[in-house]
């Protein structure tokens, strides 16, 4: 997953291929090739240039379409990116669409080094209600403003607003 804001990767899961697709003998098509096991890696297939260079592809077609595009592309031997074929999604409502802009006013941080994936329903639970009781007490103990954390969960991926206590407080 990429924020259309600043073309960061949120997200990505991370499986080794078992196949590719090359061109076929005869040299009319493709065909599916096997990967064999001690050629498979849990890495990567884009680098970071390679991504770059899909998300620059895939907000043009966007653009030019003026909508989501469903895009499929392909990349031969040299690097050379290829837009095969576009179409507009349609199975998602523009009301429920992803969204990672940050669920309210002020700096709220999105972790994705640590937590890569959505939380659990359970989850969201238990941090979002109370994991931080006695975040200000302790840091008052120890001379800090700190006095939590605002936790907030948008499709499952959780943000964080720091609170901080005025000096006067103390």
């Amino acid at each position: 997953v990429v924020s259309k804001v600043s073309n960061s990767l949120c997200y990505q899961e991370l499986h080794p291929a078992t196949h590719k697709y090359v061109r076929s003998s005869n040299t009319a098509g493709v065909e599916k090739v096997e990967i064999p096991l001690y050629e498979q890696k849990d890495t990567a297939i884009l680098d970071a240039e390679d991504l770059k260079a899909l998300i620059t592809m895939a907000k043009a077609t966007e653009e030019y379409y003026n909508r989501p595009q469903d895009i499929e592309w392909a990349m031969d031997q040299s690097g050379k990116l290829y837009l095969l074929q576009s179409r507009p999604i349609t199975t998602t409502d523009q009301e429920g669409a992803l969204s990672f802009l940050p669920p309210g006013e002020g700096f709220w941080t999105f972790d994705p080094t640590h937590f890569p994936r959505p939380f659990s329903p359970h989850f969201q639970d238990v941090y979002g209600s109370g994991a931080f009781e006695y975040a200000e007490p302790l840091s008052r103990a120890c001379g800090s403003l700190f006095k939590g954390l605002s936790v907030r969960f948008v499709h499952g991926f959780g943000f964080q607003q720091p609170q901080f206590a005025p000096p006067s407080d103390a």
